[in-house]
């Protein structure tokens, strides 16, 4: 009994050890993106955001200036029927 609770505490000791490992290694390497390139990415999206608006936005108040407003109102369906 006594080399099976060694058995299962040495295995406990090196699963930790390894996830400790792995967790440090996902903490401390290098590929991971920087705040300066978070924040210019950030940025470049709020820019093509602000771009898609006033596309939209233009082509919306060009369409709205189309649409006819002379309208009579003493006319309406209901007396012409």
């Amino acid at each position: 009994m006594l080399a099976i609770s060694c058995f299962l505490l040495t295995a406990y000791w090196e699963l930790a050890d390894s996830a400790r490992d792995a967790a440090s290694k996902l903490r401390n390497r290098n590929e991971a993106l920087t705040t300066t390139e978070w924040a210019l990415l950030a940025a470049g999206a709020a820019a093509i955001a602000i771009a898609v608006v006033a596309v939209v936005r233009n082509r919306t108040s060009d369409a709205v200036h189309k649409i006819g407003t002379n309208v009579k109102t003493a006319t309406t369906f209901a007396s012409k029927v």
